[in-house]
């Protein structure tokens, strides 16, 4: 909870139960508290104390659903259910989610933004990047935010200058993947210039590139302007660096198919956590059997629905098919097969059907996966 917090810029303490009356918590916006390893020393004078101090915070207890809070203390406190995820903890913590979001278990082996995986890594090898921006140090911030990641970047001082990069990347076959532009800008905006590429005046190839938008403004309505002039994205400044890590990386990746790594290395990876996939069941093992036998069922019509739709040029159902198979997926915890359908999903939603690659990989695993399911049934 500590590290998730703080890469979302809060200031996190710490304190154990027996020091937690001595803490100054008046200026607190949250305290979160385990309801179980309180239990023993009076809950409801703790939460009481610590109603009388805080002017303005809120108290949120954690608490395993079979556990339920008394009335007395549910009136007074927010409560969140145990496993905890990432999208639930940062959404009582007053940061914005998507409701897109997926729900992320929250555990030490969860990596955030910053940790990004050595697959994601060999992936984004080779892929480009164009940075719009008429001012040098806003540039730097944001070569410093991409720092580390193997990609080659490209810069622009104004829109016009960003579209012919584009029309003379395409020409010399050095495509670029991503854009990542600031929106007020002399000579074309980035309003402007996102307008252009959009109606193909870069190129077709660059007509669905992910562009997102940097911009200054926090006036209500900035994003649905950004998203209206065809902005895949937005960041806000001054920009933060795990933010614009993290939308370059998932926007790169949605347009750029690297390499993966090797199949050896790939095999090393479980196909599923059955034990995750218990705990979020509350280890209702007959509940998960009865999952795993619809998924051997269901999953294989499901892929042949997703490539005859693929076949057939419809982007919409490709989207709808990989939304649900991604959902599938998500309900027996196999955490690298949903990726991959995350991914066809991202790609469909942008007219990118594109997905040789990415389909071959995706009949392998599910095969490997659906034998390994196969085998533990019958075990069971």
């Amino acid at each position: 909870m500590q590290k998730l917090l703080k890469v979302y810029g809060a200031d996190v303490k710490v304190s154990d139960i027996n020091t937690l009356a001595d803490e100054h918590t008046s200026n607190v916006d949250y305290v979160f508290i385990d309801y179980e390893s309180i239990q023993a020393i009076n809950p409801q004078s703790l939460v009481n104390s610590l109603a009388n101090t805080l002017e303005q915070g809120r108290i949120i207890l954690l608490h395993l659903p079979t556990n339920p809070l008394p009335k007395a203390l549910d009136t007074k406190v927010t409560s969140l259910n145990k496993p905890i995820t990432q999208t639930n903890l940062l959404r009582v913590a007053g940061f914005e989610v998507s409701e897109n979001e997926p729900l992320y278990l929250l555990s030490e082996n969860r990596t955030t933004e910053n940790d990004i995986t050595a697959d994601v890594l060999t992936q984004l090898k080779g892929c480009r990047i164009l940075i719009v921006d008429d001012n040098d140090i806003n540039i730097e911030v944001a070569l410093g935010a991409l720092d580390g990641l193997p990609i080659e970047v490209i810069t622009a001082q104004n829109g016009q200058e960003a579209l012919e990069i584009l029309l003379n990347s395409k020409a010399s076959n050095e495509v670029i993947h991503c854009i990542l532009m600031d929106c007020q800008m002399p000579v074309l905006n980035g309003y402007e210039v996102c307008e252009k590429i959009r109606a193909a005046e870069a190129g077709q190839y660059y007509a669905q590139i992910p562009i997102i938008a940097m911009t200054a403004s926090a006036m209500a309505g900035e994003k649905e302007k950004c998203i209206a002039v065809g902005m895949s994205d937005y960041v806000s400044k001054p920009i933060q660096a795990h933010e614009v890590q993290s939308k370059v990386v998932k926007w790169s990746l949605s347009n750029y198919e690297g390499d993966s790594l090797s199949t050896e290395q790939s095999n090393l990876e479980p196909l599923w956590d059955r034990e995750q996939a218990l705990v979020r069941l509350l280890n209702k093992e007959a509940l998960l059997i009865k999952i795993c036998e619809m998924f051997i069922t269901k999953a294989p019509l499901r892929l042949k629905e997703l490539q005859s739709q693929i076949n057939a040029k419809d982007s919409e159902q490709v989207r709808q098919v990989a939304h649900a198979l991604k959902g599938m997926c998500g309900e027996i915890s196999a955490s690298h097969l949903r990726s991959l359908f995350a991914d066809v999903e991202k790609k469909a939603s942008q007219g990118n059907l594109n997905l040789e690659k990415t389909i071959i990989e995706i009949e392998q695993i599910l095969t490997q996966l659906i034998t390994d399911i196969t085998q533990w049934l019958e075990e069971n």
